[in-house]
């Protein structure tokens, strides 16, 4: 069996069956979850992904089957073999495991952050931590051992059981949830510490809700991630079960009563965050030393950072201080968010906290947005009106924060909305145009006009058809949700490629921008197989010279992850994505430059990460 093994090991290794591979295949920064659906790309790592991943039965051959077989890892079908457990690639290894002994993104941190030397590993899973560091393992499941055991041979690796004390010990520490009444507790190290002898250290993966105290003991912690009290909180509430047991409406009040509870419960014993760290112990006195880090992902992510510009000064109702006020990245949230923010605001007696209670939290006719240094009005967020007026989203903020922001004769705004690019355009425009097809959006668009005192034409009809003329500028957050069905709010449906509309603008530019004009343009760019965004750009243009093309890209969403954003029939939209090879999709701004005569133009893609303010001025750089 042992030889049975090791031929899995070299074929899997032959097959290209490693882990960054399986992340690109996946389309997740890292192992932690699994994907969605199976992976359609052509090659054996794939198949391997589709197999042990998802559980595709595959035709296999070899020795190893009847091993894994008599094992119970895998079940006959016919002449197919259906996998029972995951085969996860860990850097240059393999982990075999059933799904719950699968390592999580606490066990990823402390195999990539615990110090490179043997240790004995308590709880140690399927044995990640002893096949990267070496040394004993002991576990209280006997199933994490027989797994350990059996990776130690998959691996080619040394297999030592022992719960003895040893110099070194690592260990990771599931976060136990509190009783109903009970408040959450920084876990007991002392049994840990039990198992080191003097002059050794313990390395442990866990949560802390609050200040370590441990007497002598000298300690490096490394918190790499944090929940806030109100999301903790709404987890513990657990909003589909109140739902299911009460209905929308009463569920949805029970939870916010539920979160307000707990989260008085967190404030009375001063809980603000929970806090998931690495500790490395000595049993030793000496130094103490804390410090945050970004998740430890097994490579950085190629992303460039633009120069931010200072925010405008104005009303104190603004983007970075609302920021600080909610303690969140950005000004958006979501609806489990919502009972943690408002009893948050509610115990801050500030101004600008009753203007977030009043404008952000409440169930008003109307929301207000900040943005560089302009106030929008929209409606409430997650409405469900078919003519709903879109609130100022990532999209919506991203492309305000791009344009580059230069004097200019005309400019337009398509599909305008609220009107916040419109109105921001008119700051810097002699003659500022905005055209909607919904009629809630061109009265919404007017009054954020007044509201901000500019001077904007704001007409009704479909993209260019109400206006006339060319434009030095033409911004557009168009409908770009790729849909198979019709029959969803306005500002949605980008038709079945999420295409449709952004095309018709783009075929349109030759007619419509000047001489040096701009189009800046937002969307969620699909990532279709064999297909480049800025080949079918330039495609739209008919493949004619003298256009410059840059699309900013920030992240990007799994097709899984892009369908489930957006509606709950799962099965239609995934049968729909696979049929145009949809694979996911870009947030992306894309901006198209128009030529003087002669000039053949260029293209480029580049990723960023996601401006908390303006980056026009490095953004208009790179188009000259």
């Amino acid at each position: 069996m042992d030889q049975a093994i090791l031929d899995l090991a070299d074929q899997l290794r032959r097959d290209g069956y490693q882990e960054a591979t399986v992340r690109r295949l996946l389309g997740v920064p890292d192992l932690v979850r699994q994907a969605y659906f199976d992976v359609e790309e052509t090659c054996e790592a794939s198949r391997w992904v589709n197999f042990w991943f998802r559980h595709q039965p595959q035709p296999r051959q070899g020795a190893w089957v009847d091993a894994l077989l008599e094992l119970g890892l895998l079940q006959r079908q016919g002449a197919l073999v259906q996998a029972l457990c995951t085969l996860t690639p860990c850097a240059e290894l393999f982990l075999l495991a059933e799904a719950e002994l699968q390592p999580d993104s606490r066990l990823y941190a402390l195999a990539r952050l615990a110090p490179a030397r043997p240790a004995l590993h308590l709880h140690c899973g399927a044995g990640l931590l002893p096949l990267t560091r070496g040394g004993a393992c002991h576990d209280d499941d006997p199933r994490a051992l027989a797994f350990s055991e059996l990776n130690a041979r998959l691996n080619g690796r040394p297999f030592q059981a022992s719960q003895a004390p040893a110099l070194h010990v690592t260990a990771c520490l599931p976060f136990p949830l509190p009783a109903r009444g009970q408040l959450p507790q920084n876990p007991d190290l002392q049994p840990y510490l039990e198992k080191v002898e003097p002059g050794g250290s313990l390395t442990v993966a866990c949560s802390l809700v609050a200040p370590l105290n441990l007497g002598d003991y000298a300690f490096e912690q490394f918190d790499y991630a944090r929940a806030s009290a109100a999301s903790y909180a709404a987890s513990l509430a657990d909003l589909p079960r109140l739902v299911q047991a009460f209905g929308a409406e009463a569920g949805h009040e029970a939870f916010t009563q539920e979160v307000h509870r707990r989260l008085d419960q967190l404030e009375a014993a001063g809980i603000e965050q929970i806090h998931d760290s690495i500790l490395i112990l000595h049993k030793a006195p000496g130094s103490r030393r804390r410090q945050s880090i970004a998740y430890p992902l097994p490579d950085p992510v190629s992303t460039q950072r633009y120069p931010e510009e200072p925010l405008p000064s104005g009303h104190p109702y603004n983007e970075s201080a609302l920021r600080q006020l909610l303690d969140l990245p950005e000004v958006l949230f979501t609806p489990e968010q919502v009972p943690g923010l408002l009893h948050r605001l509610r115990h801050n007696q500030s101004e600008l906290a009753r203007q977030a209670r009043h404008w952000l939290l409440q169930p008003n006719k109307a929301m207000l947005f900040p943005c560089l240094g302009h106030l929008f009005f929209t409606d409430p967020m997650f409405g469900e009106k078919t003519d709903q007026v879109y609130w100022l989203g990532p999209d919506s903020l991203a492309l305000a924060r791009c344009v580059p922001r230069r004097p200019c004769g005309r400019s337009l705004d398509l599909c305008t909305g609220s009107g916040v690019q419109a109105v921001l355009n008119a700051s810097h425009s002699q003659e500022s145009w905005a055209v909607d097809i919904n009629p809630r959006a061109v009265h919404f668009a007017r009054l954020n006009a007044r509201f901000n005192r500019r001077s904007l034409h704001v007409l009704q009809g479909n993209l260019y058809d109400p206006v006339e003329g060319r434009f030095d500028l033409i911004t557009a957050n168009p409908p770009f949700v790729p849909t198979p069905e019709a029959g969803l709010q306005l500002f949605r449906p980008g038709g079945e490629s999420g295409e449709e509309i952004t095309a018709e603008i783009i075929r349109q530019l030759p007619h419509r921008l000047n001489e040096n004009g701009l189009l800046a343009l937002v969307s969620q760019c699909p990532i279709i197989e064999n297909s480049d965004a800025l080949e079918r750009v330039h495609g739209w243009l008919d493949h004619a010279p003298g256009w410059t093309l840059l699309q900013l890209r920030f992240g990007a969403l799994s097709r899984a992850g892009l369908i489930a954003s957006h509606t709950e029939d799962f099965q239609r939209w995934e049968e729909s994505y696979r049929r145009l090879k949809i694979q996911g999709a870009h947030l992306a701004v894309t901006l198209v430059k128009r030529l003087p005569p002669g000039q053949p133009g260029s293209r480029r893609i580049l990723d960023l990460e996601m401006p908390r303010a303006s980056i026009s001025a490095a953004v208009a750089a790179c188009l000259n």
